[in-house]
Formats: structure tokens, sequence, C-alpha cells
């Protein structure tokens, strides 16, 4: 998970140069709802951090606890680090549509052993804008790792700077 880590700050510190203006940057805090393909949920807590390129199109980063799964006993805890783009659709003065997609690199701990996988995501969501430094936010995201897969859902609060 180390390398991972070190890779996905890296790539962050790429896309979030010093040259990206300070007004154009935003973090996001949800929590919602986590789905692994093999039927068990957990509650997720996520946040991004982001720097908006144009109207349109931003360069996120963020971290992701998917919470922990058991099944006989045995209990497995999944978290992520993501990098990748979201793409925003304004719809009304207040509210826009966006689609995102980038790299995950997952941390799957079971049983006392680390697994460190690496694949693509992708979601969407929405946002209504209550002020001009803040929106309310929901977002959904598909991930696949091995042979399974997750879904996660989640609501909050977008904070611009």
């Amino acid at each position: 998970m180390f390398k991972n880590l070190v890779l996905g700050v890296a790539l962050f510190s790429i896309f979030f140069g010093t040259e990206v203006s300070a007004q154009s940057g935003y973090v996001e805090f949800l929590a919602g709802q986590s789905e692994l393909s093999t039927g068990f949920d957990s509650t997720s807590v996520s946040i991004y951090g982001g720097s908006s390129l144009s109207e349109n199109f931003a360069i996120e980063g963020g971290f992701i606890d998917y919470g922990s799964f058991t099944d006989l006993g045995i209990t497995a805890e999944i978290s992520a680090f993501t990098i990748g783009g979201k793409f925003f659709l304004p719809l009304e003065e207040n509210f826009a549509a966006h689609f995102k997609m980038g790299m995950a690199f997952y941390e799957i701990e079971l049983l006392g052993l680390t697994d460190d996988e690496e694949d693509l995501y992708f979601g969407f969501g929405g946002s209504y804008r209550v002020s001009d430094k803040m929106a309310l936010t929901f977002d959904w995201m598909k991930h696949d790792f091995g042979a399974a897969s997750m879904k996660n859902l989640g609501f909050g609060l977008a904070v611009d700077f």
C-alpha cells in the first residue's frame, strides 16, 4: 500500500501544482453506504480534494473508507486512495451533474494480511449550491478489484476555497 500511496501523492502533486489558482479548489466530505458484490454492506466515509481546471473539468484526489465487512466471524476492511478527473454539467443555476473516472489504489485487510490492488473506477452524482462557497452533494461510484466489485453511495458537503 505504501508504494501505491507514494504514487498517488506524486500524481496528485503533479496535477495540483502551485500554478493553479487558489479560487478553484474544493474539498468534499461524504458519508454513505458501501456494498460489496458478495451482498455485504457497511457505512462509508469519503474525503475528496480537487482543483477546477475549467468550468466543466476538475482533477480530484481522495480517500474512501468503505468500512468493515464480516462473514462467518471473518472481518475484511477495505479503503482506497483515488486520483482522477471529474466532469461537470451545469443543469440549472444552482444544480450540476457530474461524471468521474480515474484510478483507485485499494488496501484490503483480511485475517491480518494486507492486499494492495489498483483498478479503474467510475461514478456520477450531482450537487446543489447553497451559497457561493458551499454545495450539498451526492456521489455514486463503482470499483472493481479482483473477483469482487464495490458500489458506494455518499451524501455530503462540498466547500470551495
